[in-house]
Order: structure tokens, then C-alpha cells, then sequence
């Protein structure tokens, strides 16, 4: 017997859409056709300010959402809206100088690792802080580092450094550390040749 794929989800994934000229956040619920073809509906914007919303990053339980946007007179920050709340509005999580961007959840959801590039030089750091954005503490100490992700136990954060002229993956161990401990092995990334 064929079955019926036809469900919705009831979890919302983000997409960008065009609003006149200024990027914004939008859901929709996504599913599967009797056909087995990706279905979409049930648009909604949920972002409405000015500036472009880029890089959405959902908390774990789906309540919450991270976008990165411009802020007045800091450069890029991290907002953060409560989508349990109607009408409620984004709060800006960095307040601080420079572009912060690569916002990630850790997957317990008490820890947001990202990038910041301008605050005391014009490199990317990798910078950590509670879910409220408070303790914001810098992790970066000796090269670029940037694109945090991280591990399903909230053990161990992922990213690109970049030292000599190569990228590398690197893994810091974090198990509630102010400063992770670098996990020794590297791998290099290599650029892709013409």
C-alpha cells in the first residue's frame, strides 16, 4: 500500500524574502506532496524593522530566533525575537563594536558562540555568551578564527581558523570554560584550484 507523505511540518523554517529593498525573515511550514515533492505555504514575515536580517539561527526548541542586522552606530549585532510572544519585539543581544555575525546556538540552549570582526582589531574572533546575551566573553586568542558551530553535547565548538595563509577546522573544548582548550589536531581546508 502507497502512504500518504502529505504532512506538514509544524515547526517553521526560515526563508529570506525581498520586501521592497530590505531583507526579512520569513516562516513557512514545509512538507511533502502525495508525490513525494517538497511542498511550502503559510508565509509569514515575523521581522518588520529596517536593515537587512541575515543568518537566522533557531534556539533548539524552536521558541526563539537569532538574525544578524544592522545597529545603530555599532555595525552589525545579534538580535533576538521570542516567537512565543505576538507582537514582540527584537532585542539587540551584542550592543558592541565591530560586525558580530555566525550566531549558534548551543544545542542545550544556554550559549550563543559567534564572529565578531571590528572591535579591537580587523580580524574575526570567535566571541561566547549566555542565551540573555549577557557574560559576553571573547574566545579567539592567538588567530582568525570564525563560522562557529557546535557539537550535539555542547562539548566541543567547531570553526575555521585561519593562521599562515591556511584554513584549518579547529575544535576547542568547551565544557563551560571561560577558555576552551584547543583540541590539537587540525585539518587543513585547501582552496579549490582553477
Amino acid at each position: 500500500p502507497a502512504r500518504s507523505t502529505q504532512s506538514r511540518s509544524s515547526a517553521a523554517s526560515d526563508v529570506y524574502k525581498r520586501q521592497g529593498k530590505t531583507l526579512q525573515v520569513w516562516t513557512m511550514h514545509v512538507g511533502l506532496d502525495n508525490a513525494g515533492k517538497v511542498i511550502a505555504g503559510n508565509f509569514k514575515q515575523i521581522t518588520f524593522d529596517e536593515g537587512d536580517k541575515r543568518q537566522p539561527a533557531w534556539a533548539p526548541d524552536g521558541r526563539k530566533l537569532l538574525y544578524v542586522a544592522p545597529a545603530s552606530g555599532t555595525g552589525l549585532d545579534i538580535f533576538l525575537l521570542d516567537l512565543t510572544k505576538e507582537g514582540s519585539q527584537p532585542v539587540n543581544l551584542t550592543k558592541q563594536k565591530g560586525d558580530d555575525t555566525d550566531p549558534a546556538w548551543s544545542p542545550d540552549g544556554k550559549y550563543i558562540v559567534f564572529t565578531n570582526r571590528g572591535k579591537f582589531v580587523d580580524i574575526r574572533m570567535l566571541y561566547i555568551m549566555d542565551a540573555n546575551g549577557s557574560n559576553i566573553t571573547r574566545l579567539s586568542l592567538d588567530f582568525e578564527e570564525y563560522n562557529p558551530t557546535w557539537s550535539p553535547k555542547s562539548d566541543w565548538i567547531l570553526n575555521v581558523i585561519h593562521a599562515r595563509d591556511h584554513r584549518y577546522l579547529f575544535m576547542h573544548s568547551w565544557i563551560g570554560n571561560i577558555y576552551p582548550t584547543p583540541f590539537l589536531s587540525l585539518i587543513h581546508i585547501s582552496e579549490p584550484r582553477d
